[in-house]
């Protein structure tokens, strides 16, 4: 039955039928599994605001089961923000989440794949590290400045400044991954002091800045699914781009979420 619903999912995506028949689709593959198919998508000149929050888990309360496949895409934003979009995501979703990236989840995003059960890319998805802007003065004026920049200045209050940011970073992918997925947890303490080090230095803004890619994260020890070729992926890539052009010709759209039955979109 799930054989034939993807493959009709598939054969709908490639015939460029309207958005509607698709949902229709993806709705018969959420009854079949009694999974969501969640997606939030941010305009790619918007981040993601603490304001967004409520909206989100107003909307995530609503839905029916406690397990999802969740879309996300977004260039990130304040850092508060995504760490209460990761615990909402988590907490919503106990039984079981699976986040998909089409594209990209950059800066603060990056904190929602931590209680992800499983990671669904491809090889031109991509992550990027957490930089936090914290507060420092730069000729005589106080202003956000990347962690990244920080770490790096002369100034030795800055410097601790920045490190201590960067350690309270850590701190919290730790205590996500001890709440939901501790089996990760019992193999990273298996792993040499310096190998765990290695491991936060990829996902938080250390001395380098670059994406992460599929390769990155296997290494890390994250379960993730490779969605090469696979219909139901072709599906949601055609869908993310559809949903995308409709965003980013819309200046005044913030995000988007929705699922098989409902969008909603925020300005």
């Amino acid at each position: 039955m799930i054989a034939k619903l993807l493959i009709s999912f598939y054969i709908a995506s490639i015939m460029g039928v309207s958005i509607d028949v698709l949902r229709g689709v993806l709705k018969n593959i959420e009854s079949e599994l009694e999974i969501n198919i969640v997606y939030i998508l941010y305009n790619e000149q918007k981040e993601i605001e603490r304001a967004h929050i409520k909206k989100i888990k107003k909307f995530l309360d609503s839905l029916k089961y406690e397990s999802a496949i969740v879309i996300l895409e977004g260039i990130g934003g304040d850092i508060n923000a995504g760490k209460l979009l990761a615990l909402e995501l988590g907490i919503k979703f106990r039984n079981g989440m699976f986040i998909a990236i089409p594209n990209f989840a950059l800066s603060s995003l990056v904190y929602s794949i931590f209680p992800s059960r499983v990671l669904i890319m491809d090889n031109s998805g991509y992550v990027g590290p957490v930089e936090p802007l914290i507060k420092a003065k730069q000729s005589n004026i106080v202003i956000p400045i990347s962690v990244l920049q920080l770490m790096k200045s002369s100034d030795i209050e800055q410097r601790n400044k920045a490190i201590k940011c960067w350690i309270d970073q850590g701190n919290f992918i730790l205590e996500l991954l001890e709440h939901f997925q501790p089996s990760i947890i019992h193999e990273y303490n298996q792993l040499h002091v310096d190998q765990i080090v290695d491991i936060f230095k990829l996902f938080l803004c250390s001395m380098h800045d670059r994406k992460i890619t599929k390769t990155d994260l296997i290494k890390s020890n994250l379960h993730v699914l490779d969605a090469t070729d696979k219909e139901f992926w072709n599906y949601i890539k055609l869908f993310v781009s559809n949903r995308k052009s409709e965003i980013i010709t819309n200046r005044h759209i913030q995000f988007v979420i929705g699922d098989s039955n409902s969008e909603f979109i925020f300005t």
